[in-house]
C-alpha cells in the first residue's frame, strides 16, 4: 500500500463554482482536478475533506454548495469537519494511520489549508503543498509574511525548528510559491512523482 496520501480539503462546489467562487477558480480547479487524476493512476490514497457549515452557510449539509467538486471513487474516503483542523473531531487520524506523505490541496489557504497542515505536521506527518492547487477569497487574505516574522531572529530564523517549519508553511501559503516539504524543516525535497506533474517548482 503507498503510503503517500492525497488530502482533497473543501474542494466543495462553493468555492470553485459560481456565484461565489474563489478568485482564479477554473485554473485552481484544473490543477486540483489534474492532481487527483494523477494520484488515482498512481494508486495513492485519496481522501475528500468535505465542510459542514452552517444553517446559513453557502456549505450547510445538504445544499448545492456542500457538495463536492470531485465525487469520491472506489474506496477513498469521506471525512466531514465543522472546524478549520480536518483532524479536529473526526477519523482522519486514525484513517491516516499508514501513512507518511501528506499533499494537501483546497480552500481556503490560510484556513482550512493552513490549520490542517500544522496539524498534520505535529503528528510528523510530512506535507507537500502544490502550488496553485489551493486557493483564498483575496479581500479575506491575511498576511501570512507578518505572521511568520513572529519568533524569527534578526537574521530571519527562528530559533525553535517546530517554529520555524511553521513560519516556512506560511510563507509558503502567503505567496502561493510552490512545493515544499514543511514537515523536512529544509531536508531535500522528496516529491512523490504525480503531485510534481505540470508544475513549476
Amino acid at each position: 500500500m503507498s503510503n503517500r496520501t492525497l488530502l482533497m480539503i473543501d474542494v466543495q462546489r462553493n468555492m470553485l463554482l459560481p456565484p461565489q467562487p474563489v478568485p482564479d477558480a477554473p485554473a485552481v480547479g484544473s490543477k486540483i482536478a489534474r492532481i487527483l487524476e494523477q494520484a488515482r493512476s498512481s494508486g495513492a490514497m485519496v481522501v475528500h475533506v468535505r465542510n459542514n457549515g452552517g444553517e446559513d452557510d453557502p456549505d450547510a449539509p445538504g445544499t448545492m454548495g456542500w457538495e463536492l467538486v470531485h465525487d469520491s471513487a472506489g474506496s477513498e474516503a469521506v471525512i466531514d469537519k465543522r472546524t478549520p483542523n480536518s483532524f479536529a473531531g473526526t477519523k482522519l487520524g486514525s484513517l491516516l494511520a499508514d501513512a507518511r506523505d501528506l499533499v494537501i490541496v483546497g480552500m481556503q489557504s490560510e484556513y482550512c489549508v493552513r490549520e490542517t497542515s500544522l496539524a498534520a505536521l505535529e503528528q510528523g506527518f510530512t506535507v507537500l503543498v502544490p502550488r496553485g492547487a489551493h486557493a483564498t477569497y483575496g479581500n479575506r487574505q491575511r498576511s501570512a509574511d507578518s505572521r511568520s516574522r513572529r519568533g524569527r531572529t534578526r537574521t530571519g530564523r527562528s530559533t525553535n525548528p517546530r517554529r520555524r517549519r511553521r513560519h516556512l508553511l506560511n510563507d509558503q501559503l502567503a505567496g502561493n510559491r510552490g512545493y515544499h516539504p514543511a514537515g523536512s524543516d529544509l531536508e531535500p525535497r522528496r516529491l512523490c512523482w504525480w503531485a510534481q506533474q505540470g508544475s513549476n517548482l
